[in-house]
């Protein structure tokens, strides 16, 4: 029927930077090595080409599928793997595939925002409830429904519940709806700023539990206005806050500003008299 949008993408760019800016592809590639990475970049691909922002998980079938697709002896076991580390350390969006079997994040939505910018004049209808991006982080020409009823049929699914109990950690990344569930928020290179939501600091609290998780983000936002010529992207701001909570898990919750190989260069005094790290050995 004519003036139905594409629902797929034709080509999707990835960010060069990738390697660089997120810590958790190091756990990724660490964990399951480039096979890893392939599979998670498969499934990208495959949202991409189909529904643009995120790609349907069939619990029975998508492994065997993926695996045969991609061959070079990649089993359906190494998928399932893939998909939980994916979901454990917030690659994919595990409140979303608890309630929906949808394999999405943040990232891939903001590609696919921006793929599409062109050729959304009359706007694009998205579904409600898949959408991880928050209002000030969503451009006019995505239409977020008020409620499911204004979905198309193609796009509404019934709730799953807990379908998968092994993945029931908390979401990272999604979204809070009202300004008292913000713990704190980030200067970026941009002069935009990130918000860490209260339900982003139970989720690292759960990873880093040997961290004052809380006093640490502080820690972050210090830094981050004493160094403002190396504040981070949006892509790159939540690799930054994992690899500074990896680093303090590793010192068994010391924070930074006790041992004096952290104090590089340009160090900064901090309220309780150690030194925000500043220096290339650290970030």
């Amino acid at each position: 029927m004519a003036g139905q949008p594409k629902r797929g993408l034709d080509f999707a760019a990835w960010d060069v930077h990738l390697f660089d800016d997120d810590e958790r592809f190091d756990v990724l590639i660490d964990a399951q090595g480039w096979d890893g990475f392939g599979v998670f970049f498969w499934i990208c691909t495959k949202a991409y080409a189909t529904n643009g922002y995120y790609y349907e998980w069939r619990e029975e079938t998508s492994a065997a599928t993926i695996a045969k697709r991609m061959s070079g002896g990649i089993k359906s076991d190494t998928v399932n793997q893939v998909v939980k580390l994916c979901l454990r350390i917030g690659l994919f969006d595990n409140g979303l595939f608890d309630r929906e079997s949808i394999l999405t994040n943040k990232m891939m939505q903001e590609r696919y925002m921006y793929a599409i910018e062109k050729r959304s004049v009359r706007g694009r209808t998205i579904n409600r409830l898949y959408w991880l991006l928050k209002t000030e982080e969503t451009k006019a020409y995505i239409v977020i429904p008020e409620n499911e009823h204004n979905l198309s049929e193609n796009d509404t699914k019934k709730s799953k519940v807990n379908r998968n109990n092994y993945y029931a950690m908390p979401s990272a990344n999604a979204a809070d709806t009202a300004g008292e569930n913000i713990f704190i928020t980030l200067p970026l290179n941009d002069k935009s700023n990130y918000s860490v939501s209260k339900s982003d600091v139970q989720h690292y609290k759960i990873l880093y539990p040997a961290v004052d998780v809380e006093q640490q983000l502080r820690s972050m936002l210090g830094w981050l206005e004493a160094n403002p010529s190396r504040r981070k992207t949006r892509t790159g701001i939540k690799g930054f806050i994992t690899k500074w909570l990896n680093k303090v898990q590793d010192r068994g919750g010391v924070g930074y500003g006790f041992n004096p190989s952290d104090n590089v260069k340009n160090n900064v005094t901090t309220a309780s008299g150690g030194n925000y790290p500043t220096g290339e050995k650290v970030f």
